[in-house]
């Protein structure tokens, strides 16, 4: 805790608590407050991404065993990467698909060097026309060549179209080149069902087609087996989709960071969504899958409110802020396992006050869409139950109050906007979405620096002044 607090100063979290810090290190009661300091200090670890971040420089030191350990840690703090370490994709495809503009437009989007196999033997005076599969061991060298210049840049890297053999990938392997994402463009179909839809196309002249039609057979022999090993790495993309389309797919994959080997983190997810979707059904199954407890805000606010309770109301519930929900997350249950939250908060005040407590801000903010579902109804392609006009008022005063909620709670990497289709869809995307780490931000394209007015030579000026 003191390496901690002397190394980055008091973290937000900190000293909100006698008994918390180095400088007020002993609570009211002349004893420190283990606890207190603890929650903070987790909260500060998670937060900044420690155990992520410490385990990407031990796999650095691992794979690269440099000669200078400590300076090789410095180098790989002083990049410009995430937490979790330079990105390292492959990206593969069916023949016949233009995969290169994906792979080059990946590499723009985050700053990564982009290492096309084809490239490279052209580059060397090869023709690539008819051929798919290259010399294992030529090709291997040119990669690797280039694989070990970005990583002594010390930069990420987007591998155009290799590995594409078994023996392939056990040379990336043997040269201790592990990527963290692997994008494979994919057509759905058998290699008849390929090369029949080109052919009424008739697009292909005779002589590409039987070309396309010996790539395709090589590889479905040889290509499922190189990756393989990467299966559980692995994001299929539609390869008829736009340009577009693909790239959003696989920005969407890339973004998307292994799960923690932190230790555990009790989840406190904040539900929110229209009414008449079925949002305390979704909410109580998420927690129950979660192992985390159910807390419905509309629950407790309507029952504090009744008349009969409100006598009853104990001393916790009215001192806190929160009111009764505030006093029920502050529970030991809720402490220890977790919660998820739907109902609430009603207000952007409730919204404001929830995220600047200390050990109540959500750490997942998520919003169940229904606009593509309604417009579906009201296209006819769902046989849902018609959209009464009660159900429209109630989406409206939704949508105009959900805004202002959302702006309060904070609208960054913590909040995601879910589609509702069934509800074990929704439950399925709301579970991988609080049990992953954040996704990771799409970096900004820099600037255009201005462009540098022309210098005028001292003899030129006065010239230049009295000219035309």
């Amino acid at each position: 805790a003191q390496a901690v607090h002397i190394a980055s100063g008091p973290h937000p979290g900190m000293g909100k608590h006698p008994g918390t810090t180095l400088s007020d290190p002993v609570g009211p009661e002349g004893k420190p407050d283990l606890r207190t300091s603890l929650h903070d200090i987790n909260e500060y670890l998670h937060e900044q991404n420690a155990y992520e971040l410490f385990g990407s420089l031990l796999t650095e030191l691992l794979v690269k065993q440099p000669e200078d350990p400590l300076q090789h840690l410095l180098d790989c703090l002083e990049a410009n990467h995430s937490v979790h370490g330079p990105l390292k994709v492959i990206v593969a495809s069916d023949p016949g698909i233009e995969r290169s503009r994906l792979a080059r437009r990946l590499a723009e989007t985050f700053s990564l060097v982009h290492i096309s196999s084809g490239q490279l033997l052209r580059d060397k005076g090869v023709d690539t026309f008819g051929m798919h599969l290259a010399a294992d061991k030529e090709i291997s060298e040119h990669v690797m060549a280039e694989v070990r210049k970005a990583e002594k840049e010390l930069r990420g890297w987007v591998l155009d179209g290799f590995p594409r053999t078994r023996l392939q990938a056990m040379l990336l392997k043997g040269g201790s080149v592990v990527p963290t994402h692997v994008v494979a463009l994919k057509v759905e179909g058998s290699v008849e069902s390929v090369l029949a839809r080109h052919r009424s196309e008739g697009e292909m002249p005779a002589e590409a087609l039987e070309v396309l039609e010996k790539e395709l057979r090589e590889h479905d022999r040889h290509c499922s087996a190189a990756l393989e090993p990467y299966l559980s790495k692995t994001t299929v993309v539609d390869g008829t989709l736009d340009d577009e389309s693909q790239l959003a797919e696989a920005v969407r994959a890339v973004r998307t960071v292994p799960r923690s080997s932190a230790p555990w983190r009790p989840p406190r997810v904040v539900l929110l969504g229209p009414p008449g979707i079925g949002l305390r059904e979704i909410a109580s199954r998420v927690a129950a899958r979660l192992g985390a407890v159910f807390v419905d805000g509309m629950e407790l606010l309507g029952s504090s409110a009744s008349e009969a309770s409100t006598a009853s109301i104990g001393a916790a519930e009215a001192e806190d802020e929160l009111g009764p929900v505030g006093a029920r997350l502050r529970k030991a249950d809720c402490a220890r396992y977790g919660w998820l939250l739907s109902g609430f908060p009603n207000s952007p005040e409730a919204a404001r006050l929830l995220r600047e407590d200390s050990r109540l801000a959500p750490l997942r903010i998520i919003e169940i869409d229904t606009s593509a579902q309604r417009a579906s109804q009201k296209d006819g392609q769902t046989r849902s139950p018609p959209i009464d006009d009660s159900s429209r008022t109630a989406h409206s005063e939704h949508m105009r109050n959900s805004s202002s909620i959302l702006e309060a709670l904070g609208m960054d990497g913590r909040y995601a906007k879910i589609q509702a289709h069934s509800s074990e869809a929704i439950a399925a995307e709301i579970i991988e979405f609080v049990e992953r780490p954040l996704p990771l931000a799409v970096p900004k394209a820099p600037e255009a620096a201005p462009e540098a007015a022309p210098e005028v030579a001292p003899e030129a000026a006065p010239e230049a002044a009295g000219g035309s």
